[in-house]
């Protein structure tokens, strides 16, 4: 559609405000779920399909009205798991930008099963509509029948509900540094209710811009998305692509079961 050109112009970082979609909607006529679908293709321009050739892009809604972006990164010459789905970038998208829950998920296709496993620890996993051309919208719920989740582990706590953990540099740690100052930041509000593994990265791009994401744990284990993957998807919808990495800080718990250097 002709507004994507503009559109382009108000995403910062794989998000759109809630007046620009107030905006747009205005400006098209296009009802909320209507617009998520048009966005769907511009979210995929972002993507990195080494291995599949395949673009996948996801266009997520939060509750305040924002609407935040994702797409399928894959890494070249590493296996095929190490890749990150449309809908996980839309969550770490909303993770690191302040959203508080996800509403709607527009794509273009059904989202597969490691992605439904993935959204199903959202704080607002039983209201979340996935939105899909011509098909009746349906919420995540029906897409994941007799689901097994954080209440099967004893887990009151939620991806999008999180609350920051309170952890400090050890006395060693150069706290002048920005890139630790913003993996601390991320680390103590990162989702690891399974391990305790709390923990984030960094990542300082060629031209000294710093780009963070914390863990994001799963009751599945498999799902879960480490702070490395998270940071490189916000580093590219900033617009850099990862051989652009200049410097890597990872933030961790001193007595973590998980080693994520």
């Amino acid at each position: 559609m002709q507004f994507q050109d503009h559109v382009r112009d108000e995403i910062t970082t794989g998000r759109l405000s809630a007046e620009a979609v107030a905006k747009l909607l205005d400006e098209t006529g296009l009802a909320i779920d209507e617009l998520l679908l048009h966005l769907v293709p511009l979210a995929a321009e972002f993507a990195s399909p080494h291995q599949s050739a395949y673009r996948v892009g996801a266009v997520g809604q939060g509750a305040g009205g924002a609407v935040y972006l994702g797409a399928n990164f894959e890494f070249q010459a590493l296996p095929l798991n190490q890749s990150v789905h449309a809908e996980q970038a839309v969550v770490i998208n909303a993770t690191t930008q302040g959203e508080t829950g996800l509403m709607r998920l527009a794509v273009s296709a059904p989202p597969c099963g490691h992605c439904r496993q993935f959204l199903n620890e959202l704080a607002t996993a039983s209201e979340l509509k996935v939105i899909l051309p011509n098909t009746p919208v349906r919420r995540l719920a029906e897409y994941l029948p007799h689901a097994f989740g954080p209440q099967e582990l004893g887990n009151p706590n939620r991806v999008l509900g999180v609350k920051p953990c309170g952890l400090s540099l050890i006395d060693d740690a150069d706290e002048s540094h920005i890139g630790a100052r913003q993996a601390l930041h991320w680390a103590s509000w990162s989702y690891a209710p399974y391990t305790n593994a709390h923990a984030s990265a960094a990542i300082r791009m060629t031209d000294g811009k710093v780009y963070a994401a914390p863990y994001l744990e799963n009751a599945a284990f498999n799902p879960s998305l480490s702070p490395i993957h998270g940071a490189i998807v916000r580093a590219a919808f900033g617009g850099y692509k990862p051989k652009q990495i200049q410097e890597v800080i990872v933030a961790q718990r001193v007595d973590s079961m998980i080693d994520h250097r």
